[in-house]
């Protein structure tokens, strides 16, 4: 399929109806357009220039740098050690941990479904839907009023990492950026494995 112009007409030097990508990089970040041109579109079918897209995924990324921000804020709040997720004693999980563990699973077996497919629209929109609404308004504020912030703590980093992962290849730069300042992180996400489906050790 092709990009249409925000005229609706067929991108054309000769209709003056192009759009420069470095102005679109400038305001809104290079991994917001490459959100905003992945998102929406199916194989084969042409597609009008999503600029609002484009502006929603600016959000999106501005959402996500918010939640590391706020699991370092909590860390150092809490001011104890927080174990990794790898150490931590699974029978301390609550009924909302092992639902977002689980649904963790249900996300990397639908991301890997869909890459497998070329349907990249979909893999994206399947993160943007798990790490805004059941990460970020479900499961964080129910971290917020946790009393046993150890492991609340421990099981959000693990998601939190997990997610950016899965994103990278979306958005490489943001992800990357993120992923540096995280604990435990230690070197690039680049050669980090792709997620599989460990958060089982705790959905059960």
């Amino acid at each position: 399929g092709i990009v249409k112009a925000l005229d609706g007409r067929k991108m054309s030097k000769s209709l003056g109806n192009v759009i420069n990508p470095e102005d679109y990089i400038q305001e809104y970040g290079v991994d917001a357009l490459r959100m905003g041109l992945i998102s929406g579109t199916a194989n084969g079918h042409d597609f009008a220039f999503p600029k609002d897209r484009i502006v929603a995924y600016k959000h999106f990324g501005n959402k996500i740098w918010n939640m590391g921000r706020f699991i370092l804020m909590m860390r150092e709040q809490w001011g104890k050690e927080v174990p990794a997720f790898e150490k931590l004693d699974k029978k301390q999980l609550t009924k909302e941990d092992k639902g977002i563990l689980k649904q963790l699973d249900t996300l990397i077996t639908k991301v890997d479904r869909e890459l497998e497919k070329f349907r990249f629209a979909d893999a994206a929109e399947a993160l943007y839907q798990f790490m805004w609404h059941t990460v970020a308004d479900k499961y964080i504020e129910q971290v917020k009023n946790r009393e046993d912030k150890d492991v609340s703590l421990s099981v959000l980093l693990h998601v939190y990492m997990t997610c950016l992962k899965l994103l990278h290849p979306f958005m490489p730069f943001i992800t990357e950026e993120i992923y540096q300042k995280m604990p435990g992180s230690g070197h690039s996400i680049m050669i980090e494995p792709w997620p599989s489906q460990n958060a089982k050790l705790g959905a059960k």
